[in-house]
This record gives structure tokens, sequence and C-alpha cells, in this order.
């Protein structure tokens, strides 16, 4: 889900320069071959990263930092360009950060409609939630 403030920040597709509908997904040759925009991964692992830049939940010695609740300044740097998928137990901790730090990225959580952080989730989403397949 894509949280925060957007503004023009739409992805483009690569081929015909045409803004895409999800501000993070863009295409380019086989159309059926998607990439996301992200600067910086939070809570991710040397293992699982998607991007160069990424803060570990625990101390890596190629990560950027460990533990993102300790980094405000790298949310703020970073703003519209985080990446985060955080262990499910740190996920209404995470929206909180989002929300008072006021940053923009994409969160990757479960679609858990029972949870005491989905109503804050869809309160904070600037786009429709994309499902993945199961």
């Amino acid at each position: 889900i894509a949280l925060g403030r957007y503004g023009g920040d739409a992805a483009q597709d690569a081929r015909t320069g045409e803004e895409m509908e999800h501000p993070f997904l863009s295409r380019f040759n086989d159309p059926n071959d998607w990439r996301l925009n992200y600067a910086l991964f939070l809570f991710a692992s040397e293992s699982n990263r998607r991007t160069p830049l990424y803060v570990s939940r625990y101390y890596e010695p190629r990560a950027l930092a460990a533990n993102a609740f300790l980094h405000p300044d790298l949310w703020r740097e970073y703003d519209g360009r985080l990446w985060c998928n955080p262990p499910w137990p740190l996920v209404g901790r995470v929206l909180a950060a989002f929300e008072q730090l006021e940053v923009a990225g994409t969160v990757v959580v479960p679609h858990w409609r029972a949870s005491h952080w989905f109503p804050r989730l869809m309160r904070l989403a600037t786009h429709q939630p994309l499902l993945l397949p199961r």
C-alpha cells in the first residue's frame, strides 16, 4: 500500500514515457516485466533486500543502519522512495512512524482487516491496495 504524499512522483513507463497508475511500478521492454523504483528498503536483510541501500532489523555489516526506528533522518532523506516489508508484529509501529514523520513510501503487509492497525493503514493509504496473489 502506498502511504503518504505523492504529488507528481508517479512512475513512468520506460518505453512510452506515460505515467503509470501506481506510483512505484514501472515496466520496460516486456510488458510483464515490472520493477520497483525505490531507494531504501526498511527492515531488510542482505538476503532479501531489493535495493542497494537497506536498513536491517538487526546489525549487518553491509546495511546502511540497523533498526529503522532509530533513524528517522533516513526516513526523511528517502521520503517517497521507501519500501518497507516489516515483520508482522511491527506493522502498527511502522504505520505510526510513517504518520508521525509525515513521510511517503510503500508498505507490504498482510490483508488483515481485523487487526488493530488496519484502520490506520486504510487512512494513510494514498492508492487502492494492490493485493498480491497467494
